[in-house]
This record gives structure tokens, sequence and C-alpha cells, in this order.
């Protein structure tokens, strides 16, 4: 089964048929960390209700959230700024129509990235239009790439049509996802790669089970995609499979559990019985009947957590993801983590926030010195849990080490400035296990970076300015040692 036909073929149909009906977007893209951060103060003074760590976080149930927040008294001055903040752009991003024309151009782009919306390559033209009415959505989006590493000069990423049906969204594109509290590095999905073209159903407003038996999980959001990857891969046309779940039993505790999986393609099984092996997690070979000619896939799997407390006008935070490469039975096993702690509190006039995130990605790490070349990786699909040459996850890699400080201050006036440092190890043991990718560091290296972005809207404008400096004895994809980058882009939106 050819994945882009159908991608394509749905693509297509609901343009034409829903082309007569007009507005923008139902969701919130990955990328605008401004947005995310009013976000979390509102969640965390318990004015968004929602479960806000799967990206794209959709509009229905934020706004009615923001809407009920409006009334409330004994605001902070902050919490009034976010609210404010979250309206405007809920009204900019659901006009009847949207049309947006974006330039970056980067000397060195930076290969690590965070949540933030940063260039991929030295230079990108990009022409959006959204539009949304009622029941249907769609953006088609063109970008133009400059001498970009992977040769497609052209590209659809970003594009989309969907269909919002009672309380769910289904849509057929190419979107970028960010799924977990972290900032850095996502365990399971990241927007790290570029975005894979697929299908997907996802929960359009969090409302709670109104069964007795789960009312107790709080607001709830559910998402399941289907994609299918490139074909220059050890296995080409592999498919892509993923859901996650996140709900808020309480209002300073978030939970979520994530699952993706590499099904197929190529020379390799996509019959019932294998599609029943990959979901109920027969998939190891040597057990059950598994071989090498029947194993079904690669999987990934874990857990994720948000806790807060909050109080005269300070919000603390904690956070972890743990994601297993194999199964324990049931269970995911071999484990990867990102562990964070956070605050966020008001200086002056301003809204500040600092964190310290800390990412493994070498298995086992605490149990016998680790377990190398395990983690992204796999003896069939051995191009690993990657896309275009990049990890679909954590931004670092396999076998890697991230320790970083973050600091953003968001000024009254709108701008926002950000400072990133981060102690690095990557590649512990020096080897490259894939093929068919270039890999993101040839060898073992210590070093560290730093990064420093400026972020201003002005009327229909919007402004992004980057600075980074990497130093130490790692030398990354087109990178080298010792490297400094600097990065520009300016979006106009009408």
């Amino acid at each position: 089964m050819d994945f882009r036909t159908v991608i394509t073929a749905t693509l297509i149909t609901w343009l034409f048929v829903f082309s007569a009906q007009l507005r923008a977007s139902p969701w919130m893209e990955v990328g605008d960390s401004q947005l995310r951060h009013h976000i979390t103060v509102l969640a965390d003074a318990g004015i968004i209700t929602v479960p806000i760590n799967t990206w794209p976080l959709m509009w229905s149930g934020v706004i009615n959230d923001v809407k009920r927040g409006e009334r409330r008294r004994n605001l902070t001055a902050g919490q009034q700024r976010s609210l404010s903040y979250v309206r405007n752009a809920f009204i900019q991003h659901t006009k009847p129509s949207r049309t947006s024309v974006s330039l970056s151009v980067s000397e060195r782009p930076n290969q690590l990235r965070g949540f933030n919306s940063v260039p991929r390559e030295e230079a990108e033209l990009s022409l959006s239009y959204a539009a949304i009415h009622g029941g249907t959505a769609y953006k088609l989006q063109t970008t133009y790439t400059g001498d970009p590493a992977d040769g497609e000069n052209v590209r659809f990423d970003g594009s989309y049509a969907a269909l919002l049906f009672g309380n769910w969204a289904a849509a057929a594109g190419a979107i970028d996802r960010w799924w977990g509290p972290s900032r850095q590095n996502a365990l399971v999905l990241s927007n790290n790669a570029r975005p894979v073209p697929g299908i997907f159903l996802q929960r359009n407003n969090s409302l709670p089970f109104e069964s007795p038996l789960l009312s107790w999980l709080g607001p709830w959001n559910l998402v399941m995609f289907a994609g299918q990857l490139e074909s220059d891969r050890e296995i080409s046309h592999a498919k892509l499979l993923g859901a996650r779940m996140s709900f808020r039993p309480a209002s300073w505790l978030e939970l979520g559990g994530s699952r993706a999986a590499q099904w197929g393609g190529d020379g390799r099984p996509e019959d019932s019985s294998s599609f029943v092996d990959m979901v109920t997690g027969n998939d190891n070979n040597g057990d059950n009947g598994i071989n090498s000619n029947n194993e079904p896939s690669n999987q990934i799997a874990g857990i994720d957590w948000r806790a807060t407390a909050s109080g005269n006008q300070i919000s603390v935070e904690h956070y972890g993801e743990l994601v297993g490469e194999d199964n324990a039975g049931v269970m995911p096993s071999r484990l990867i983590a990102t562990f964070g702690l956070g605050a966020q509190m008001p200086i002056a006039s301003n809204d500040v926030r600092v964190y310290l995130e800390f990412t493994d990605t070498l298995t086992r790490r605490f149990y016998k010195s680790g377990q190398i070349n395990y983690a992204y990786e796999h003896g069939t699909y051995k191009s690993g849990y990657r896309y275009k040459d990049r990890n679909m996850a954590a931004t670092i890699d396999n076998d890697s080490k991230s320790t970083s400080l973050g600091v953003e201050v968001f000024t009254e006036t709108g701008a926002t400035w950000q400072v990133v440092l981060s102690k690095l190890n990557f590649n512990s043991d020096g080897t490259n296990k894939a093929t068919g990718v270039t890999p993101l560091a040839w060898r073992t290296g210590d070093g560290w970076q730093g990064k420093l972005n400026y972020l201003e809207n002005w009327r229909d404008w919007s402004f992004s300015y980057g600075l980074y400096y990497q130093g130490g004895d790692f030398e990354l994809r087109n990178m080298g040692k010792d490297t400094a980058g600097a990065e520009f882009s300016v979006t106009l939106g009408f």
C-alpha cells in the first residue's frame, strides 16, 4: 500500500470539495515558543484546563478556557498579558482566511533544534494560504530552499486538508509534531526532522469522560497518525505509525503516553498478522516465532509528565519523559530519558522563565555502562528512527547527552529574548550503526553550545534573529568544530 498516493488523493479531494467554504487554522502549530509560554502560564494558573503537551495543540478547548478565564477576578498582570496574547493569536489564526510570506536566511544552519521554529537550510522562501469554515480547513504551503541538504528545493511541508466532525479532526498532510513537555529534546516525536506526510485523527476538544469510572482522568486528548517514509533508505517506503494520549487528572499535573512504530515497507510483511503483532508488541526477534523474515516493526514507546506548583506569582515545574526502545512483556525497557526543572516569575514588568533540562539517549546508562547503538537503531530497519537523515525525535540523536540551561524573557511590549547554554556529549562510543543516512556526529566528542534568539511581533510582521556558537572536540554534520552561525527570519501574515 502506497501511503503517499492515499495522502495525495485525500488532500486533493478535500481541497476541491471544501474550496468554497473558507477560513484559517483549527490548531496551533509547533515552533511558536511565545504562544507556548503564554499557554503554559494560563495552564499553571488553572485557567486553561486541557492538556497542553501535545503539539499541534487544538484551539477549541484552549479558547473556551480563555473566554472563561477573562471573567475571573484577581488575575496577575502576567496572567492578563497571557490571556490577551492567546486571545489575539486566536483571532489572527482563525480569520476567514490567512496568507503568509516568510523569508529565512542562515549562515551554517544549527543542527540542534529545540521547540523553536528555526531555518533548516541557508535560504528559505515560503508562501502559504490557510482557510477554515465550519467543519473544514486546509493550508497550502510551498517553500523554496537554496542548496538544500536533502536535494529537495521545493517542499510542501506544513500543508494539510482537514475535516472536523463531532469532536474529532481528521486530516491529511505533512505537519510538524512535538510530543511531551520538554523544550530541547522530545524523545518520541519532535520537529527535528522534516514532517512525514501522512493522515491523522485527533480529538478536537479535550472534554473529560462523562462516565464516573473514567471522569477522574480529567480533560484528555488522543491523536493517531499513519505516514510513509522516504524511498531512499534501507527499507524503502516504510510506514510510520503513532499514537499519543494525554490527560490532566489535576490542575497541577499532566500525564502522557506515546508510541510510534516503523512498519512494513519494501520487502517487509504488511498483512493483518504483522499489524496485530506490531500492536500487541510481539515484534522482538527470537521471541514467539519472530525472526528476521517476519519481524513486523521497530517500536519506541514511553510516558511523560509535568507537575507544577504555584504561589505568590511564581510557578515551578518538574517534567520528564521515559522512553523504551524495546518491550519487556507489555512494558517498554532499555530506557532513555529527559528530566527538567523550571520556574516562571515576574521580574520588573517582564515574565521570566528559567529551566534546566537533561537528556540521555544511551540506553541502560547506569546498567553495565550502557548499551551502545541501540536507541533509535534497529537490526532490520537499518536506517533507524530517522527521516531524510535526521532523527525524528531527540535532536542529539543516539548515545548522547545534553544538559541545557535556558532563560526566556517575555517583555511587556511583546518581544522575547531566549538564551540557552548546553553541555553536550555526542556518540559515546564513536561508531555509527545506521546505514543509508548521514550521522549527526561521526565520532565521539564533548563540548558546549550557546544560543541567543530575539523574537518580536509588529502588527502583521514577525521577526526572529538568532546567533549560536559551539566549541569542543565534537564535529556535527555540515558544521565542523568551533562553529558560529547566525539566522534571520521575517514573516508577513494577513
